[in-house]
């Protein structure tokens, strides 16, 4: 009975030495691994824009279509983190809601997404509001076009209240 033991606890040993040796950033400069895919073509004009805006460099969290999302959701930044810190994001559109809106619905989606992805910004709730417009790029769904063409340099100044010319 001793060796079977012996031989169960020296396996359990190595695989848990092995499984969580890779687990945990390194002091040595460890760096999140590169994403898996690069960013479609497609969005590279979007990306400029919220650039320009942001003065962030988006180049780390690519985007790519993703041909159904859940429900009835335009797009979603996936991220992983540990405690606070984002390691590594990236974001999928659903590709049949990119081809059916606007230009300046395709600005809102992307704003709103680096939103969550690189700002780390939340949703916007609403309760209780006069307007027909939300408030933000941030509100939970693509916003219309007639609140786009009104109210866009409201949303930028909103989500990028240090932003100037």
């Amino acid at each position: 009975m001793k060796p079977l033991f012996s031989i169960l606890f020296f396996s359990l040993s190595f695989v848990m030495t092995v499984a969580f040796q890779t687990c945990a950033p390194r002091g040595d400069g460890w760096k999140a691994t590169k994403p898996r895919f690069k960013t479609d073509p497609a969005f590279l004009p979007y990306i400029e824009e919220f650039e320009y805006y942001s003065k962030i460099n988006t180049r780390a969290v690519p985007i790519r279509f993703f041909h159904r999302i859940f429900g009835n959701t335009a797009g979603v930044c996936r991220f992983f983190m540990i405690k606070d810190l984002v390691i590594d994001a990236y974001i999928e559109i659903d590709q049949g809601t990119w081809e059916s809106i606007t230009e300046l619905q395709k600005i809102n989606l992307i704003f709103h997404e680096f939103g969550h992805c690189i700002m780390g910004r939340q949703h916007i709730v609403i309760t209780n509001y006069v307007e027909t417009c939300p408030p933000s790029f941030m509100y939970d769904t693509v916003l219309s076009e007639v609140c786009l063409e009104t109210h866009y340099n409201d949303y930028i100044k909103e989500m990028f209240p240090l932003w100037t010319e």
